[in-house]
C-alpha cells in the first residue's frame, strides 16, 4: 500500500487547483496523482470548510472513537450493550440484519452520559446508537419514571417481607403488598423479586445466587464423639426432627447464640416426649413403660 502524502502537498495541490488555471486530468498527471484522488480531496477540502454537506474530519475522528469505545463495551458484557448475546429481547440495540430494531432500553442512556463525560459529543454517540439526542435528554431531565419509583418503593417493601419470613414467595410477598397498599399486580412482583433475587428459602431450584447459609456454631452441650482406644466402641444420643417441628421454635435462619443451653434443652425436652401417632398418641416414655410392663425380659422368674 502506497504511503499516504504529506498534508502540506494535499492542501497545496487543492490550492492549485481551485484557481482553475488548468484541468483536473492534467494537474493530477503533473503533480503524479490520479484524477479521481484529487476529486476526493476537492471534495474533503469543501467539506472541511463548510462549502459542501458532509462528515468532516473530526467528526470522522470522533465517530470512530465512540464506535471503538462501544464496541469495547460490547465485547465485555456490558449491560447496556448486552454483551456478546446481543441486545435483551423486547428492544435494545440495532441489530445488522433485523428490520426493526425496537425500542432503545433506559440503561443505554448512562452509556451517553459516561460518554460525553469522556469528551464524545452526545450526537455523535446518538448517532452511533441509532436513536435521537431528544430522547437522550428527555430521560436526562427525568431520569426516574413514576413506575421505576413504585418498583423502588415496593422493592424495598419485598425485602423487609422476606426478612421478616423468608419462606415467602413472590405470591406471599404480593399478598403481603396489597395489604400494604401497594397497587401493583402480582406478574409485576414477581418480575421485582426476579430483579432483587429474592427467593423462597424453601424452593426446590436454588438460584445461582443462592447464599450459605449462617456457620455452625459451637457445641453447646459439649459431646464428645472421640473413642478411648482402638477397637473400642462409642456411643452417643442421636435425635432427629423434621424441619417442621423445629420451625415451630426457630424459623430458619435463626442464630442459635442468642438462646441459653436451658432453652434448647427446654425445646428438646418438648420434642422429646411429645405424643406420637405411631405409637397411639402416647409419648416415648409412656409406649416404653407400657411394653414393659406387658412383657417382663426373658429368662426370668416370676413369683405369682
Amino acid at each position: 500500500m502506497p504511503a499516504a502524502h504529506p498534508k502540506e502537498f494535499r492542501a497545496d495541490v487543492v490550492a492549485v487547483a481551485r484557481r482553475g488555471e488548468a484541468p483536473i486530468a492534467q494537474l493530477a498527471k503533473d503533480f503524479g496523482i490520479s484524477e479521481s484522488c484529487l476529486r476526493n480531496w476537492l471534495h474533503q477540502a469543501d467539506v472541511e470548510d463548510g462549502h459542501r454537506p458532509g462528515v468532516t474530519k473530526a467528526e470522522s475522528e470522533e465517530l470512530r472513537e465512540a464506535r471503538k469505545k462501544i464496541r469495547l463495551l460490547e465485547q465485555w458484557g456490558s449491560p447496556a450493550c448486552g454483551g456478546e448475546r446481543g441486545p435483551a429481547p423486547g428492544g435494545g440495540l440495532p441489530v445488522a440484519g433485523e428490520p426493526e430494531a425496537g425500542p432503545v432500553p433506559k440503561m443505554t442512556y448512562p452509556l451517553v452520559r459516561d460518554l460525553a463525560v469522556e469528551g464524545i459529543p452526545v450526537t455523535v454517540t446518538c448517532r452511533v446508537l441509532k436513536f435521537t439526542p431528544q430522547a437522550f435528554y428527555a430521560w436526562q431531565a427525568n431520569p426516574v419514571s413514576r413506575r421505576d419509583l413504585v418498583d423502588a418503593y415496593a422493592m424495598n417493601a419485598a425485602y423487609d417481607i422476606h426478612a421478616d419470613d423468608p419462606g415467602f414467595g413472590y405470591r406471599f410477598i404480593a399478598d403481603e403488598l396489597a395489604q400494604a397498599g401497594h397497587e401493583i399486580s402480582e406478574r409485576r412482583v414477581w418480575k421485582i423479586c426476579s430483579q432483587a433475587q429474592i427467593v423462597s428459602a424453601h424452593a426446590r431450584v436454588r438460584g445461582r445466587w443462592k447464599k450459605p447459609g449462617p456457620p455452625v456454631h459451637d457445641d453447646l452441650v459439649e459431646r464428645d464423639f472421640t473413642a478411648p482406644g482402638p477397637n473400642r466402641l462409642w456411643l452417643t444420643d442421636i435425635t432427629e426432627h423434621g424441619n417442621g417441628l423445629l420451625r415451630q421454635y426457630f424459623p430458619k435462619g435463626t442464630d442459635l447464640s442468642r438462646w441459653s443451653a436451658e432453652d434448647l434443652h427446654a425445646v428438646a425436652h418438648a420434642l422429646n416426649t411429645r405424643p406420637r401417632k405411631v405409637l397411639g398418641w402416647k409419648t416415648p416414655a409412656e409406649a416404653l413403660d407400657e411394653h414393659l410392663r406387658s412383657s417382663p425380659p426373658a429368662g426370668v422368674a416370676s413369683t405369682g
